[in-house]
């Protein structure tokens, strides 16, 4: 992910700054799925570059109910994986809004090339195509296939 560095190094400098932290590692958005579903469900064709890879989908309610966690005097210095309950492939979600909206979405596979070239035919910016690339990518690699209870400390 492009933004992943940023994110390892902010985790390093609590670390070595001795201030107690607790870091909240927030899987996927489920409400991403919002953005490519209204052309999903109108041409039928999901494409992505995720392979089999899955992902501990949350949505940002559960998010940020999470962040409850930061009241507990007795957590210092942790870091807490914050997912839902199950980690999905692309085939799974497809399966779901497939029953939830009685639709035939047909799951595509395309290689990362092939997704960075028809995102931007579809209308996306490049700074966004870049990122959404790169989260396939990362699913398709086993990056996000995190699922946890929200009480697994690491």
């Amino acid at each position: 992910m492009p933004f992943a560095p940023d994110h390892y190094e902010t985790e390093r400098a609590l670390e070595r700054s001795g201030v107690p932290f607790t870091v909240l590692r927030v899987n996927c958005y489920a409400d991403n799925i919002f953005s490519w579903l209204p052309q999903a469900l109108s041409s039928g064709q999901w494409f992505t570059s995720s392979g089999e890879g899955c992902a501990g989908y949350v949505t940002r309610d559960e998010a940020a109910a999470a962040a409850a966690v930061l009241s507990f005097d007795a957590i210092h210095s942790c870091r807490v994986d914050v997912t839902g309950p199950e980690a999905l492939s692309a085939t799974a979600v497809a399966g779901i809004v497939n029953e939830v909206f009685d639709s035939p979405i047909q799951v595509i596979s395309v290689s990362d090339e092939q997704l960075a070239e028809g995102l931007p035919a579809a209308g996306l910016p490049a700074s966004l195509v870049e990122l959404l690339v790169a989260m396939d990518a990362t699913t398709r690699t086993g990056g996000v296939d995190i699922v946890s209870n929200l009480m697994s400390f690491e």
